[in-house]
C-alpha cells in the first residue's frame, strides 16, 4: 500500500527554525518526527531517549510500519555553538544514549548558521533534510550543510529486519571530522561503499553495499529546464562482494536470502543525466511519471529528485 509522504519546510505556519546550533536543529527534528506543528501532525516517530542539556536525543521509527530503528543525534564537542559539528548515529537497536546494537558508522556533518531554508520529507519509516541558504539556485557552493536520510530502505526482502540504515556521507567507517564535502549530493562517486547494512534475520553480521552509480557523474552547475526526453533511476544498493560469494549458511549472494547482491532502493529517490536549474526559484518541484519530485539541493545539484507522495509502494 505504501506509506504517505509529508513535507516540512521552513516557511511554513509555526515551523521551528535553525540558526546553525545543534540544539535548533535538534528541536527541529523533534517537531517534525514526533510532536508537528502548526497545522502538520509528526512522521510518527518516537523518542527513545534524550538529553537535551547535553544537546543528546535519540529517535525511532515506527515499530508497525517500519523496522522499529534507530537514530541518534548529538553534539559532536558537547557544545551548542554555531557551527558546531553534529554526530549521526544509526543502529538496529539502543538501549541508552550511546549505546548501540548493530551500529550504522559514525557520521559527523554541520549545518551552516546561513542554511536557513531547511525541508524535511517523510514517513513513519524514514526521511530526508536538506537545507539551502539561496532562493534562486539549488547550488549550496561549499557552504557546509547535509542531505541525509535516516530509515528504512525500501528493500526486495519481506520483514527485512536489517533495513535501517543512515545516509549522508557515503561510508562503512566511523568518521572523525566534519567537511562540507561529506553529504550526500557531493560524494556521490562510482565504486565507493554506501553503508553497513545488516542481514535480513536478525544476525549482527553486516556488509557493505555500493550505490548504482550509472547517472550520478557529470555536470551540476547548468541554468535552465532541461528539454526534451528525460531519463530516471531509482538508486539500488548492491553488494560489495561478488556475486559469487557465500554468505554464512553458505549460499551465493546472487541467491541469499539473508544478504542479497540487490538489497532494495534508496528510498524516495530518483536520479537523472539531465541536470540545470542552476538559475531556478529553490525548492524546484516537478512532476515526474506522475508523482511531484523535489529537487535536492547541494554542490552537486541538478540530478537527484525526491518524491512527495507515497514512499514504499
Amino acid at each position: 500500500m505504501g506509506l504517505p509522504v509529508t513535507v516540512y519546510r521552513w516557511d511554513d505556519a509555526g515551523a521551528p527554525q535553525i540558526d546553525g546550533t545543534p540544539l535548533s536543529f535538534l528541536t527541529l527534528l523533534k517537531a517534525c518526527l514526533v510532536n508537528g506543528y502548526g497545522n502538520k501532525n509528526s512522521l510518527g516517530w518516537s523518542i527513545a531517549f534524550e538529553n537535551l542539556a547535553e544537546y543528546k536525543i535519540a529517535f525511532r521509527n515506527s515499530t508497525v510500519e517500519a523496522s522499529g530503528g534507530f537514530v541518534q543525534f548529538e553534539s559532536n564537542n558537547g557544545l551548542n555553538d554555531i557551527y558546531s559539528p553534529i554526530n549521526m548515529a544509526g543502529a538496529r537497536s539502543m538501549t541508552g544514549l550511546n549505546a548501540y546494537y548493530d551500529p550504522q558508522a559514525l557520521q559527523i556533518f554541520a549545518v551552516n548558521e546561513v542554511m536557513t531554508r531547511w525541508v524535511i520529507i517523510g514517513t513513519s519509516a524514514g526521511f530526508w533534510f536538506m537545507a539551502n541558504n539561496n532562493a534562486l539556485s539549488p547550488s549550496i557552493s561549499s557552504i557546509d550543510s547535509p542531505q541525509l536520510f535516516c530509515g528504512d530502505l525500501d528493500t526486495i526482502i519481506a520483514n527485512d529486519v536489517g533495513r535501517f540504515v543512515c545516509l549522508n556521507y557515503p561510508t562503512v567507517n566511523d568518521m572523525t571530522s566534519s567537511s562540507w564535502s561529506n553529504a550526500f549530493n557531493y560524494s556521490q562517486s562510482p565504486g565507493g561503499q554506501c553503508c553497513r547494512i545488516y542481514d535480513t534475520d536478525g544476525s549482527s553480521n553486516w556488509i557493505a553495499y555500493n550505490m548504482d552509480m550509472r547517472y550520478l557523474q557529470g555536470t551540476h552547475d547548468k541554468s535552465g529546464v532541461p528539454q526534451g526526453n528525460r531519463d530516471f533511476i531509482e538508486l539500488y544498493l548492491y553488494s560489495s562482494l561478488p556475486p559469487y560469494n557465500v554468505d554464512r549458511l553458505g549460499v551465493d549472494s546472487g541467491m541469499s536470502q539473508i544478504n542479497p547482491y540487490y538489497r532494495g532502493k534508496i528510498t524516495g529517490l530518483l536520479n537523472s543525466p539531465s541536470t540545470g536549474y542552476n538559475d531556478q526559484q529553490w525548492p524546484v518541484i516537478e512532476n515526474i511519471n506522475g508523482s511531484d519530485y523535489m529537487l535536492m539541493c547541494g554542490y552537486l545539484f541538478g540530478r537527484t529528485w525526491i518524491k512527495m507522495d507515497i514512499w514504499y509502494e
